[in-house]
């Protein structure tokens, strides 16, 4: 009786141990991800998001299109990781890094993130699913970005 106790220990740790992030790989070449991505519709140097080899990320928004400087320029900063298609963030800081002539700041609804998913991702596209859950309804508010 011992010696099946043990040896189902054995296994069950065993099966533990060998679970990794390595075991659920991204579908895409994750390569591709390493770039600066920009936000349609906004100035590059004032909308986009960093990915960097090393799982940090740099993500700079405000809004501003290259014409107009009204709002702030946020940028956060921190880690990313990458499981299958999921991703997610951990922000390590926020600062603003340009003041806008009228700033106003960001509108949060209260909204709580719940999935982060790369959907597809080529040479020019980062398609990155986002659902949000507001008052028990689900939204979507996904990112569309390109790299020139």
């Amino acid at each position: 009786m011992k010696t099946q106790t043990l040896l189902v220990l054995i296994i069950v740790f065993s099966m533990w141990s060998c679970s990794s992030d390595d075991d659920n790989p991204p579908s895409f070449d994750i390569n591709l991800l390493y770039a600066q991505w920009n936000f349609p519709n906004g100035c590059p140097n004032q909308n986009n998001l960093v990915f960097n080899e090393d799982s940090t990320y740099i993500l700079t928004l405000s809004g501003n299109t290259c014409e107009e400087n009204i709002q702030n320029t946020w940028a956060y900063s921190g880690t990313y990781n990458i499981s299958g298609n999921n991703l997610s963030f951990n922000q390590e800081s926020e600062v603003i890094v340009e003041q806008g002539t009228n700033p106003q700041g960001f509108d949060t609804d209260g909204s709580e993130l719940i999935s982060q998913k790369i959907i597809l991702i080529d040479e020019t596209e980062l398609f990155i699913e986002r659902k949000f859950i507001l008052n028990t309804i689900l939204q979507d508010r996904n990112w569309l970005l390109t790299r020139q």
